[in-house]
């Protein structure tokens, strides 16, 4: 049997916060799968200028600043699945991930237009996990904006059950440090 990849992505700048923990406990449970290999990747000490909208690469197929988006889209092409994970920064996600999913988004889009491709439909599964400090911080717009990103992105979204029915995505509320 093929080997499933699924890649933890944690938007916290934050290295080994709450959010990284809740992402891999995620992993841990998706290793439990048979024939299911994980790998956990951290945003926090990495460098992803902003999207300046220059359109540079579309001529190009590529970027023009030279950080570490290349490697992360690297890693993310190889990925059968993704968790995404992010706290709560002033109700949305944090900065670090916006400047990943602004410019991945284009640069992906850009580099299949460029070699006359259509991009990859149901390119990826995903997920959603988000942390915060209390019940109404945040949480459903984070999940939306991580969900609808997903979506733009070609990528299925997975839901988990509640008791209430089937609800999209994970979140969780904590008011201390784990």
């Amino acid at each position: 049997m093929q080997k499933v990849k699924i890649w933890g992505v944690v938007g916290s700048p934050r290295k080994n916060g709450n959010t990284t923990k809740l992402v891999m406990r995620a992993l841990e449970e998706a290793k439990r799968v048979p024939d299911v290999e994980t790998e956990l990747y951290e945003m926090a000490g990495k460098k992803f200028h902003h999207c300046t909208g220059c359109l540079s690469c579309i001529d190009t197929g590529e970027c023009v600043f030279k950080d570490d988006l290349a490697g992360f889209i690297e890693r993310y092409l190889k990925a059968d699945g993704i968790i995404w994970g992010s706290p709560i920064y002033h109700m949305s996600i944090t900065g670090l991930m916006k400047n990943v999913i602004d410019r991945m988004g284009n640069s992906m889009f850009s580099s299949y237009i460029s070699r006359g491709l259509d991009f990859p439909r149901f390119s990826k599964v995903c997920g959603t996990l988000t942390v915060g400090m209390h019940r109404y911080g945040g949480q459903d717009f984070v999940n939306t904006f991580m969900i609808n990103s997903s979506l733009v992105m070609n990528s299925v979204v997975v839901s988990g059950d509640t008791v209430l029915g089937s609800y999209i995505g994970a979140a969780a509320n904590t008011g201390v440090r784990v």
